[in-house]
């Protein structure tokens, strides 16, 4: 039976380790052995423990499976798939064995702040219909020698998730740290994460997701750090290009609607291409706000697509009253 909501007791009863408390942490991981046990470092870490942590090794990888079994804990389980198939294929083989009744992602090159769980579930209690959401949490972002805390607001009432992630009047304004999502195993199992996508499939979930009805909210307390290091390798940042963000956009524009495919063209799809390219620029701009945008709404997106930086940043001070 799904609850609507969680009562305080219920929180109380996760912070003393009460056996009704029901997350299950699942982190995929692949040749990162010594980042992975810091990540669990960070679940053990915890104020409100979760009843197991679910390590999914994606692929044959001797060292990892050797990091992670020195560990000796007795609430992580590690499960090896045979085969690499992606961290969404791991993700969902961690959601199938998984007991909670909460859902907590995590990635194996991330951290959680030790009081991340215990301020997600305090989010849920004031939630109804916690059934009809995912959670997720501000992140300190670390890239580059570089460290900013994203994003800088919740979804407002009635805004699309894609509006949300892809429609920024700043940098940061709208983004989901996927290390920081939690969800109902139920919500998890109905609507898995898309394994065939091998570019934006966190996207896409959260699009899926809002399809069927369910949307997000955020504590924007930075409760988890992402280490974004541009030299880490990863099979999103290796597929990435501007022509596959375009077909994956073009495959879920039914999904998207007009107004949020042409969002995503004019930001992310523009933002990947090499060196200025302004005829492929221009082209996008059509093809994304063909019969969408008047007026202001048209200058605007042509600025994001197709000006420099200092273009963009003027348009962004004049919306937001500079």
């Amino acid at each position: 039976m799904i609850e609507d909501n969680m009562s305080g007791e219920r929180i109380a009863s996760f912070r003393n380790g009460d056996e009704h408390a029901s997350i299950s942490v699942v982190i995929p991981t692949r040749g990162r052995p010594e980042l992975v046990v810091r990540a669990i470092e960070s679940v053990i870490a915890q104020s409100v423990s979760p009843v197991e942590t679910i390590v999914v090794v994606d692929g044959p990888d001797p060292a990892s499976l050797r990091a992670l079994g020195a560990l000796q804990l007795p609430s992580l389980t590690i499960l090896q798939q045979l085969a690499s198939g992606g961290a969404s294929a791991a993700r969902n083989r961690g959601v199938r064995a998984a007991s909670g009744e909460f859902i907590a992602f995590l990635d194996d090159d991330d951290e959680w702040t030790p009081d991340k769980l215990e301020v997600q579930l305090a989010q849920i209690a004031r939630v109804e219909n916690a059934e009809r959401h995912f959670f997720f949490t501000a992140a300190t972002i670390k890239s580059d020698g570089r460290e900013y805390q994203w994003p800088r607001r919740d979804l407002r009432p009635g805004e699309k998730i894609g509006h949300y992630l892809f429609d920024r009047r700043r940098p940061g304004e709208g983004y989901v740290p996927f290390p920081s999502v939690m969800i109902k195993r139920d919500l998890a199992l109905e609507y898995p994460l898309p394994e065939a996508s091998r570019i934006h499939e966190d996207w896409e979930w959260m699009l899926n997701l809002e399809s069927a009805g369910i949307t997000g909210r955020c504590t924007l307390r930075p409760l988890v750090v992402v280490n974004d290091a541009s030299s880490r390798v990863s099979l999103s940042r290796s597929e990435a290009s501007w022509e596959n963000s375009l077909s994956w956009a073009l495959r879920m524009r039914s999904t998207m609607g007009d107004d949020v495919f042409a969002s995503f063209v004019a930001t992310e799809v523009c933002r990947g291409l090499p060196g200025p390219n302004w005829g492929i620029r221009l082209g996008l701009v059509l093809l994304a706000g063909a019969g969408n945008f008047r007026g202001r709404v048209l200058v605007e997106y042509v600025a994001k697509a197709v000006l420099p930086r200092f273009g963009q940043r003027w348009v962004a001070s004049r919306r937001a009253g500079v």
